[in-house]
């Protein structure tokens, strides 16, 4: 019979592991995804400008106004709901606002993880093994402040409710219709729910009322202010051929440039493929197997899908590890206290340096910012914002047609419209034609017919990084510079309406500072 203080103190120590893991998933980690990531999205400032167009026109976008080459275009902003939601925050609360409301739903996120782990695991030192490698990843490249957050939180919910009772799982693809509003990723969602279905069939259940419920929720996303055109739009933007090469995240494993996804493919492929191997019980419970390899098989064809693989691994590798461990497990289910006080250490020493990362590392020693701390990088955003170079146009009252580089289009969007129009922003897969993507792409590396690819688009003004390779070819006779700071050259052409501006930058050609970019944004 087993000593009922020894008993006593073990459900002691239990208790204060699970207080440690709500502490850790309802604030360490949304803490972590709130401060981790200050970094502005390229694509976060023409989210804001069309939600405030929202606002603005009590409508949504439906034609492009802020790039002077895809003026007047179709344009079908499928993540609406989100935009209108980032801009009144933003309005609201400003840039604090916004990642207060990306912590939160990190935190729901990150709920829905450890339920899917704590559903499919007793033990605890499987469900922190489960539950921490894929937060990881989740919360650490996952939550920029743009749309696809809520495609990884809608993604979680589903790896929680293969958990939950029949009747819940049939009705889940109802939240699919709420999905359609905020990011396309919905796709991926009925995708998903189909692989759930065939899972039930293999695991000898009829998933009837499951495709039943998915037809109709699927049928349904046509509610939305573009009906089927959005469905056409998202189609149009997965199969854009130019989309691949424009951007290395969408790219396969074998070619992407993004060393850190390409890392945490082969772990989980290792770690899926060990436990798979081991499961013996696989054929019973297929579903979370089905979800694991669909999201082994996304990201091998496309690194940045590697965010979806560490959440669908969750219950296949939750569940496959605690069967593993239970015939290989010699005495009692419960974790023995040695372990448990270790893993307890390793917990308390984990807030206490988040804690300290949170509110000394951030408000006190600002001088080395987050993004440098984590991604190596010199300033905090994903790129340096041409912060002087749009004070300068701003204040100077400049209007036109500008060049600029396609990661600072929707800054310079957000910051200046109407009186600047840009030639491309992140919107490249939207508004933008494959062959306007090729010419830009060919003018910013220079290569030879430059000159005649500015020729055809004739652009006022060209913004462009000091060391990009179009900014050393162009500056001279014809682009002469108005404006430079150590990161920025702006340019202007041979029109009169600069001739005041080349005159003054030329009597005094300084290098202005470098403005300081501060630390939320925008």
């Amino acid at each position: 019979m087993q000593d009922p203080r020894r008993a006593l103190t073990g459900f002691a120590s239990e208790r204060l592991a699970q207080g440690l893991y709500a502490l850790l998933v309802f604030a360490a980690l949304p803490l972590c995804a709130l401060t981790l990531t200050n970094k502005t999205d390229p694509d976060l400032w023409m989210h804001l400008r069309a939600g405030r167009q929202i606002v603005e026109t009590r409508d949504v976008p439906r034609a492009d106004l802020y790039s002077f080459v895809a003026q007047g275009r179709p344009w079908v902003s499928h993540e609406w709901l989100f935009q209108l939601l980032a801009y009144r925050v933003f309005a609201a609360l400003g840039s604090a606002g916004l990642m207060a409301a990306k912590g939160l739903l990190g935190a729901a996120t990150m709920a829905c993880l450890y339920g899917a782990a704590a559903a499919r695991a007793q033990s605890l030192a499987v469900r922190a093994f489960v539950f921490l490698t894929s937060s990881l990843f989740v919360v650490t490249l996952g939550f920029t402040a743009r749309p696809h957050v809520f495609t990884l939180f809608f993604i979680s919910l589903i790896a929680l409710l293969l958990t939950r009772n029949r009747k819940s799982l049939d009705l889940a693809p109802w939240i699919l219709l709420p999905w359609s509003w905020l990011h396309g990723g919905f796709v991926a969602g009925i995708a998903f729910f189909g692989l759930i279905a065939v899972g039930e069939v293999l695991s000898g259940r009829r998933p009837s009322r499951l495709l039943a419920h998915l037809m109709l929720a699927t049928a349904s996303t046509a509610i939305n202010p573009y009906g089927l055109a959005l469905w056409s739009r998202i189609a149009e933007t997965l199969t854009t051929p130019g989309l691949g090469r424009a951007v290395v995240e969408w790219q396969p494993v074998w070619t992407s440039g993004v060393p850190l996804y390409r890392d945490g493919i082969v772990l989980f492929g290792v770690l899926l493929g060990g436990v798979f191997a081991a499961d013996k019980e696989r054929r019973v419970d297929a579903t979370p197997w089905l979800l694991a390899g669909a999201g082994l098989a996304a990201s091998i064809l496309s690194v940045r899908h590697l965010l979806l693989l560490a959440i669908l691994a969750v219950p296949a590798l939750a569940g496959g590890l605690e069967r593993l461990r239970s015939r290989t497990s010699t005495g009692s289910d419960s974790p023995r206290p040695g372990v448990l006080v270790l893993f307890n250490l390793s917990l308390i020493t984990l807030l206490a340096g988040l804690a300290a990362w949170v509110f000394y590392e951030v408000p006190i020693r600002q001088k080395v910012p987050l993004g440098r701390l984590v991604y190596g990088e010199s300033e905090p955003g994903w790129v340096t914002y041409p912060k002087g170079a749009a004070d300068f146009l701003r204040e100077r009252g400049v209007k036109g047609r500008l060049w600029s580089d396609v990661n600072v289009g929707g800054y310079l969007v957000w910051h200046l419209s109407p009186s600047i129009q840009v030639f491309m922003d992140p919107r490249y897969e939207h508004v933008y034609t494959p062959a306007e993507v090729a010419d830009y792409g060919a003018a910013s590396a220079a290569v030879p017919g430059w000159e005649k690819i500015l020729d055809k688009y004739a652009p006022d003004l060209l913004l462009l990084p000091v060391s990009s390779p179009l900014a050393k070819a162009a500056e001279g006779p014809r682009w002469k510079p108005v404006y430079r700071d150590p990161d920025y050259v702006l340019l202007a052409g041979s029109s009169p309406t600069y001739a005041g501006l080349v005159k003054e930058f030329a009597r005094d050609p300084k290098v202005s500072a470098r403005p300081p970019l501060p630390w939320l944004f925008p």
